[in-house]
């Protein structure tokens, strides 16, 4: 089941947010967005940091009781986070392709978006909905509800 999905830019900006299955919902939540963006980026340091192997391409998922995080970072800084329930593997094929064929179809190579500015393009948003809800473990309880 996946929970929610993020888009930050290099410096910490949230850039898209989108959520399905939280049983607390929000609303654009900057505080959520900044714990989130610091959280990704202690996480990055402190692999680095415990690393027996130099360079440390820092973290690309975690896992707690009630959810995991993956994470996929382009190579210009643009990190793509999705939470999901637990028993969920690591996505990173998942996030490579929303990389790849939608945000930089979508974002990148639209000459009338900013990339390190809020997404706001209908199209990008549909088709990333369309994508994260056809994956195989976009709902593990038969609802498709959003927000």
């Amino acid at each position: 089941m996946i929970y929610d999905f993020w888009i930050f830019n290099r410096r910490g900006e949230m850039l898209y947010y989108e959520q399905w299955h939280r049983t607390v919902q929000v609303e654009e939540n900057v505080q959520e967005a900044k714990l989130m963006y610091g959280l990704l980026y202690m996480m990055k340091q402190f692999s680095s940091r415990i690393s027996p192997k130099q360079p440390c391409d820092g973290f690309n998922s975690f896992c707690t009781p009630d959810y995991r995080l993956h994470l996929f970072e382009s190579g210009t800084g643009i990190k793509f986070v999705m939470r999901t329930d637990p028993a969920v593997p690591h996505c990173e094929d998942d996030l490579l392709v929303i990389y790849s064929r939608i945000y930089v179809d979508l974002v990148a190579k639209n000459p009338q978006l900013k990339v390190h500015e809020p997404i706001t393009a209908d199209q990008f948003k549909e088709q990333l909905n369309e994508h994260i809800r056809g994956l195989r473990y976009f709902d593990d309880r038969g609802s498709s509800g959003k927000k």
